[in-house]
This record gives C-alpha cells, sequence and structure tokens, in this order.
C-alpha cells in the first residue's frame, strides 16, 4: 500500500446541490445501535488550512463495500474538541468493510464554497466491528515543496491519548473495546519524517542563553538555529502539533499541543517526559512565565479561551474564561491571537467577536481594549505598539495602530496591501513583500529594500518571522523553510541555508 496519498483539492463555487447521504455524527449518540460500531480518525493540519478557505475538511465521506449488504454512503463528521491544530473525525457506523471516498468541506449562503481532496477507488478500506472502536490513527495534512499535498500517517498510533480523549468528551464510549487498524494508511516511517521536514511554518522564535534560537513548526519537531551552518532538528514525540514553546532555562523547555498534552525536557532535547498530569484539558495555545515561580497557560477548550496559573505537578487556577465563535472557514480572525511584546511582561490577546485585552505577567492585571473594526490581522510590535489590519468603515480593511494599549487609533504608515510589520522598537522594524525585506528607521513612513527574494524558484518564500539575538544579529525565517541572518542589525541579509 502507499506510503502516503495525494490530496486532489477541488474548490467549486456554486449553488448548493443536495445528495442522499447518512450522517452519523457522534455528539447526537451516546451508545451504539444494535449492529454497529464505530471509527474514528484524527488529522493534524501542517499549516494554516486545507485549502484557500478551510481550516479543516467537515467530514470524511466513506461508502460501504460489501456488495449486495451495504453500499451507502455515510460522512462522518469532526469534532475540535480539545483542540486547535487538528479535528478527530468520530462516528457510529453498522458493521462492515469500508472505503474512504474524499475529505470534504462545503458552507452556503448566496454561494456555495466546497473544498475537497478526493481518492478516487484506491482509497484506503477499513473494518467496523459490532460493539467495537476502529481507530485508525493520525494523519498530517502537509504541502510539501514539489507543489503536492499529502496525506501522510503517522508511524505511531497514539491510543492512549485517544483513549483519553474519548473519556473527557464523549464517555458514552470510552468503555468501548478498540480496534487499532495500522495498515489502513501504510504508516512509512520515512514519509512521517520526510513530511515533518516540509511541514509549513516556523514559528515561536525564541533566543536560549547560549545564543541559538529555537523555532518550533506546526509537526512536533523542533528545529536549534546553532549558527550559521548549523541547524539540528530535535523530537518532541509529542502526539498533536506544537503550539506551544516556553524555554525555562538553556536546556530545560516545554512544548504543548492539543489534546492537554505537555512534554519537557532537561537536557536540551535527548530525552522528553510527560508533564500533563493534573493539566487543565483542552488545546495549549500558549505558554508564558507569569508572576513568582508560576506558569501561565492560555487553554482553548470548546469555544473558550481560558487562562490558568500554577505549575506542573500541582494546582492550577482558572484567571479568565472568555467565549469566542469559531469557524471551519479560513479568513479573518476566527481563532484567539495570543502575541506578547518583546520582554514578555504584557501579552497581548485578541479574541474575535469580543473585546481584546493585554495582561500584565507580573500582576496578572488585565486592560481591555476595543479593535477599531472587524479585523483580519493584528500584530504587536517589540514596543508594544498594536497594529491592525481592521474595517472601520464597513467597506475594507485598512491599517490602524494604537500606542496607547488600545485607548485610541490612528491611520498606520503601513499600507493596507502589506503584511503587518515587525517593529524592534518605535522608530526601526522590517516588513515583507513579494520582492524581498523592507525596513523602515522613521517609525515606517519610508521603506528601503534591504533584501531580494529570488522568485524563480518554488515555492516563492513568505513573512519572515524575526528574532533579534542581539543588537546586530537577527535570524529570520519564512514559511517554506528558508533561513536568512544579518549581522549588521537588518541593514543586508545572507541566505544561509535552506532548512532539511
Amino acid at each position: 500500500m502507499r506510503s502516503f496519498f495525494l490530496a486532489l483539492g477541488m474548490m467549486v463555487l456554486a449553488g448548493c446541490a443536495t445528495q442522499a447521504t447518512i450522517r452519523p455524527t457522534a455528539t447526537a449518540v451516546e451508545k451504539i445501535s444494535a449492529g454497529q460500531g464505530a471509527v474514528a480518525l484524527r488529522l493534524t493540519v501542517g499549516g494554516p488550512g486545507v485549502s484557500w478557505f478551510f481550516a479543516f475538511w467537515d467530514s470524511i465521506r466513506v461508502k460501504g463495500i460489501d456488495t449486495g449488504k451495504n453500499e451507502s454512503i455515510y460522512d462522518i463528521s469532526l469534532s475540535t474538541d480539545g483542540a486547535a491544530g487538528s479535528a478527530t473525525y468520530f462516528g457510529a457506523l453498522p458493521e462492515g468493510n469500508y472505503r474512504i471516498q474524499m475529505l470534504s468541506s462545503e458552507q452556503c449562503g448566496a454561494i456555495c464554497i466546497r473544498s475537497s481532496s478526493r481518492f478516487g477507488d484506491d482509497g484506503p478500506s477499513f473494518t467496523v466491528e459490532k460493539g467495537r472502536l476502529t481507530y485508525l490513527g493520525n494523519l498530517i495534512y502537509v504541502s510539501l515543496s514539489d507543489k503536492r499535498s499529502a496525506l501522510v500517517a503517522k508511524p505511531v498510533i497514539d491510543s492512549e491519548n485517544f483513549q483519553r480523549w474519548l473519556k473527557t468528551y464523549y464517555p458514552g464510549f470510552a468503555s468501548m473495546p478498540l480496534s487499532r487498524q495500522v495498515d489502513t494508511f501504510g504508516r512509512d516511517e520515512a514519509a512521517y519524517r520526510r513530511a515533518q521536514d516540509y511541514t509549513i511554518g516556523y514559528l515561536g522564535g525564541v533566543v536560549l542563553p547560549q545564543g541559538s534560537v529555537l523555532f518550533h513548526n506546526f509537526s512536533s519537531s523542533l528545529r536549534e538555529v546553532i549558527g550559521p551552518t548549523k541547524v539540528r532538528t530535535i523530537s518532541t514525540g509529542l502526539n498533536s502539533r506544537i503550539s506551544a514553546l516556553l524555554p525555562l532555562g538553556a536546556k530545560n523547555w516545554i512544548v504543548s499541543g492539543d489534546f492537554n498534552e505537555a512534554r519537557e525536557t532537561l537536557d536540551g532535547g535527548m530525552t522528553w517526559k510527560d508533564v500533563q498530569p493534573d493539566f487543565p484539558e483542552g488545546a495549549v495555545r500558549a505558554l508564558y512565565r507569569g508572576k513568582e515561580s508560576e506558569l501561565l497557560v492560555f487553554m482553548e477548550k470548546k469555544g473558550s479561551l481560558n487562562v490558568y496559573a500554577g505549575n506542573f505537578g500541582g494546582a492550577w487556577r482558572l484567571l479568565w474564561s472568555d467565549a469566542f465563535g469559531r469557524s471551519l472557514l479560513r479568513g479573518g480572525i476566527d481563532t484567539p491571537r495570543i502575541q506578547p511584546n518583546d520582554d514578555r511582561s504584557s501579552i497581548f490577546v485578541v479574541l474575535p467577536g469580543r473585546p481584546s485585552y493585554q495582561l500584565d505577567t507580573r500582576s496578572y492585571k488585565r486592560k481591555e481594549f476595543e479593535l477599531p473594526g472587524a479585523i483580519s490581522q493584528a500584530a504587536v510590535s517589540g514596543d508594544g505598539v498594536i497594529r491592525c489590519q481592521c474595517d472601520k468603515t464597513g467597506m475594507w480593511m485598512s491599517a490602524w495602530e494604537s500606542r496607547d494599549g488600545g485607548e485610541s487609533w490612528q491611520d498606520s504608515e503601513v499600507s493596507r496591501y502589506l503584511p503587518l510589520p515587525y517593529f524592534r522598537n518605535k522608530e526601526i522594524g522590517f516588513n515583507t513583500h513579494a520582492t524581498g525585506i523592507f525596513r523602515t528607521s522613521d517609525g515606517g513612513k519610508t521603506w528601503t529594500q534591504v533584501y531580494a527574494q529570488d522568485r524563480s524558484s518554488w515555492p516563492v518564500p513568505g513573512p519572515f518571522n524575526y528574532v533579534f539575538v542581539n543588537e546586530n544579529r537577527i535570524v529570520a525565517t519564512d514559511a517554506q523553510r528558508m533561513l536568512i541572518l544579518s549581522e549588521d542589525g537588518g541593514m543586508s541579509w545572507t541566505q544561509v541555508r535552506d532548512l532539511p
């Protein structure tokens, strides 16, 4: 069996078509009916979404392949409980044999927006047994460097983590015997490592005491940039994708992600241990140091963002809980954005459909502020200036900025056609355009190109993530694994190497 399956994307803007399908959903079922079993599959998205429009597919379509007995079509719905970067497709089915036909999303209004990944007639097959839950494991959906997308199976099925999830969110299913069908997607470890290498996104760059820079990506690995020609790949053993990274020392780091997973290393990534006992349930979105020796955990759970203070192995207390609305559609901010200022003394939280706030990490005081309008981008500069691409007039997005913590907003010097810039201080900032990197030394009034991107190669480099190691050295990575370095405060740049 093939080790991975190409995802053939199809997007249609058209009137909605109807199809008679049975839609078993686990959320509406407390127990399995006579003659039924259940099936579950996890999907981790190795990027911002499964298509230009959707963060996840909203169902998996399967067809019974028992000729003359069960040839019906079923749509298995998704659950995002306990997750921010993953979805679990989970539903009850009559016992029998099935083949996966496609993964799809659809949202209809005046028009319908659809996106799907089709397998055709040779899609993976599985068996549902009466009274048992068939678990197919965890897939990664990833864009590879040669313009292809693929679904790649993780070599190890995360049964223990999945059963904890069942016990928390669907206790009626937790006692069902689990059937692990490890061959459904051909679990090739080499293909999985390749998918990890090409998982889009280098995020959360932090400077370690020894001067190296640690990044995490949308998979379960870290990259430590040690020098101009030396990059170390570190496997953490996390089942979900990494969404939070917190160094506590030169070799003491914590990573966490969906399904309240958290792991810690004391030896610079050589060995890892689980630290989630007594950890609040949900998807970890961010980890920061709090006052005294406490940690602050931002946890997404069932449409709310909860903030906890405490320590691993001890008690956690809830500081705040804010409800917000999420959509499977990409575009706009439909999920919380959490961003600190440079010294981590303040954390800015932008909530969709709710007042945003600034949190003082030393006192836990919270100051709410209103954005100027509907938002598509938000960023906080190193000097604490808040910027957004917001629609204040109801007609178009424009760049706005606030220099007083959100109390007042002014038109920004930043063009509404560019990504939001990163400012190191009130004057010096960087922005990325399709042609390269631009630098300003007057607060954004004028910009000078300091690095030209090579647009002849694929993939075209995207916006950069800037990490300031010291006054002169800046390490920048983009979403396509390119690493560039400046030794003169960003006046000139050198492409060091492509990250693996």
